[in-house]
């Protein structure tokens, strides 16, 4: 028996009620009162338990939920194997909320202008293996708390790493890992900007789908300036939004832009004021919810990959992807409401 469940035995001595509920990535969940059924389904239960499991070598990492105590206790909850169906998950640098079928991916360093560090890309990768499994969220808005979306890595954690390979390849390549779970989530992703929008924070937001940015950000891929390439995939498909001219200026020579040259470039959305960002970018993400879900997942990854295609592989794909729409019943909806002669949704 693992250690863990060893710790599960314990804590369930003298307590009936107290159950091992599933382990999820660094966490351990406990249910209290009845355990229901598992599998694909949710369980209804009293309250959850999530307990970091920093004994084996794993940087704790611990959920606490809304309504929690010291320990993650939630009420009136509901926990899927697949991930939490909370309104509030929290990590130690973001955390995650739910509205509906929107969420709101927080980076949540503000003392440090929400600048990436190991455990914000630990955090981030957890993070987006629930969103991954959260098949009620239909878009995320990835935002920040403070006044800087994103400042880049952290400096002040580089400096003290040796630069070696090995290293750099502990930070980098569970950073492009996390990045790529969240650029392949179905759920369309909406990035929204504001003040400083550096290095790691260009690769997240060029890892969305859609990018809004008040008038107040500035961007700058700086990584060549310090000596190193850009670290992530996203920084590499630059060229796919503004032209490989232009792309080459920013990479290679580091240069800061403000939003209305980034809007320019064709690299924004949307541009908007400072004080219209929050309500632009829900009224872009409730235009979102609307559009067939099945079908804007499998075209945003066509998309996505369509430098990388023949026209073969391309045209079986998207008959792929049409049989997949229709088997959700959303094309026959769509049928439905145009014989009707009634408004689209959208």
């Amino acid at each position: 028996m693992s250690g863990l469940f060893r710790i599960l035995r314990k804590l369930a001595t003298g307590n009936r009620e107290l159950y091992p509920v599933c382990l999820a990535d660094n966490l351990c969940f406990f249910k209290g009162g009845r355990l229901g059924e598992l599998g694909h389904k949710t369980v209804s239960m009293q309250w959850v338990f999530a307990i970091g499991r920093s004994e084996f070598g794993v940087p704790k990492t611990v959920r606490s939920f809304k309504n929690s105590s010291e320990f993650g206790v939630r009420e009136s909850s509901e926990f899927g194997v697949a991930g939490f169906k909370g309104e509030i998950m929290e990590w130690d640098t973001l955390r995650f909320e739910k509205e509906g079928p929107i969420g709101f991916l927080i980076l949540d360093r503000p003392a440090s202008l929400n600048a990436v560090n190991g455990q914000l890309i630990l955090d981030f990768e957890e993070a987006c293996n629930a969103i991954r499994a959260d098949t009620d969220t239909r878009v995320i808005i990835l935002k920040r708390e403070g006044r800087a979306f994103c400042s880049g890595m952290d400096l002040q954690a580089a400096v003290n790493r040796p630069a070696t390979p090995e290293a750099m390849n502990a930070t980098w390549i569970p950073w492009q890992r996390a990045l790529d779970i969240f650029t392949h989530l179905d759920q369309l992703t909406i990035a929204s900007v504001q003040g400083p929008c550096l290095g790691a924070g260009m690769e997240l937001i060029l890892a969305c789908d859609f990018r809004i940015a008040a008038k107040n950000a500035f961007f700058a891929l700086p990584q060549v300036l310090y000596g190193s390439p850009p670290d992530a995939g996203p920084s590499y498909r630059l060229p796919q939004l503004i032209g490989l001219a232009k792309a080459k200026e920013l990479v290679i020579l580091g240069e800061r832009f403000d939003a209305v040259q980034a809007d320019r470039l064709g690299l924004l959305t949307r541009l908007v004021e400072l004080e219209h960002l929050v309500t632009e970018t829900q009224k872009l993400a409730e235009r979102c919810v609307k559009v067939g879900s099945k079908a804007a997942a499998f075209v945003k990854h066509l998309l996505t990959r369509t430098w990388d295609l023949d026209a073969e592989t391309l045209a079986r794909e998207v008959e792929n992807a049409r049989a997949a729409s229709v088997s959700t019943g959303e094309f026959s909806e769509a049928m439905h409401i145009y014989r009707e002669q009634r408004k689209p949704q959208v």
